[in-house]
């Protein structure tokens, strides 16, 4: 997280793209990655993966992001962001990432699981 970046929540991965007129960029984007249009309008456009059974009749979903507005992804797919205007356009991508609170329980739960079948293991041997 950059300790500059007034936008940054903890516990993520913030980075800012800059687009100049007719620039395109295609991003493979997680659940729950977080994008605010910081300066311009960006233009954002994917395929929404809830339809992949449609085949090549999935329809695009494309979104205008003015400059302050914000999208949160639903789901992971790979997302094409344009810059709208003439001028340059910033947009701010925040990727979560997991909370040391949820790294400890998966690791507490996966030791007590280990634990609990070396005992039933060793009541079995009796």
């Amino acid at each position: 997280m950059n300790k500059h970046d007034p936008i940054a929540r903890p516990g993520s991965t913030s980075s800012t793209l800059r687009l100049h007129t007719n620039q395109t960029l295609a991003i493979p984007l997680p659940r729950n990655a977080h994008l605010v249009a910081t300066e311009g309008a960006v233009q954002l456009s994917f395929l929404d993966p809830t339809l992949d059974w449609l085949g090549e009749a999935v329809p695009v979903t494309r979104l205008k992001l003015h400059e302050g507005d914000s999208y949160v992804m639903e789901r992971s797919c790979c997302v094409t962001v344009s810059g709208e205007s003439s001028a340059v356009a910033s947009v701010n991508i925040q990727i979560a990432t997991a909370v040391p609170v949820v790294k400890w329980f998966r690791t507490w739960f996966a030791r007590r699981t280990l634990l609990s079948r070396a005992g039933a293991a060793l009541r079995k041997a009796r």
